[in-house]
């Protein structure tokens, strides 16, 4: 046997490695089956980058508790532009492809982010405390929807100097 001597045997030189030739990917599947369904790495990624974003909201200085942020962030995408469902069974891959979503972590993570994001954009100059969000997914047509709901208590705005910022 060709290679040089470790303590745990021979460690295989390159003559005797089979190297495979680089393939260049035009096109990266959104699931993969294997044994049953799953999503690939990027499907979320792929998702994101295809929806439509759009945000509302408004902050609230009615509650005893302090003043609350209160909005939606609804995430638009075409299943046309996935191109994941061809065929006789569109309806069913959709479908699957939603309910793997919704099971997704990373997936569900990248939302909440979202709409933090947004609504730390929507009450500026208050700063968001503790968050409760309400993730729901719709199919309708050949579009699929997340709505995310979100309410957040708010601290009062501080200047850089650590000042308050005038009461709204």
């Amino acid at each position: 046997m060709n290679g040089k001597l470790c303590s745990v045997g021979f460690w295989p030189t390159i003559s005797h490695m089979r190297l495979r030739p680089v393939q260049k990917v035009f096109k990266i599947p959104l699931r993969q089956s294997v044994k049953g369904n799953a999503l690939c790495r990027s499907a979320d990624e792929i998702v994101l980058s295809k929806a439509r974003v759009v945000s509302e909201g408004e902050v609230s200085t009615d509650s005893p508790d302090g003043p609350v942020f209160r909005g939606s962030t609804m995430l638009d995408v075409n299943f046309n532009d996935l191109q994941i469902a061809s065929g006789d069974d569109v309806v069913r891959t959709r479908e699957l492809f939603i309910a793997m979503l919704r099971r997704s972590i990373a997936f569900n993570i990248r939302l909440l982010r979202l709409a933090r994001r947004e609504a730390e954009l929507r009450c500026s100059p208050w700063l968001p405390r503790s968050m409760e969000t309400e993730l729901e997914f719709k199919i309708e047509g050949d579009r699929f929807l997340v709505d995310i709901d979100v309410e957040c208590a708010l601290s009062a705005p501080v200047s850089i100097a650590g000042e308050k910022v005038g009461d709204l």
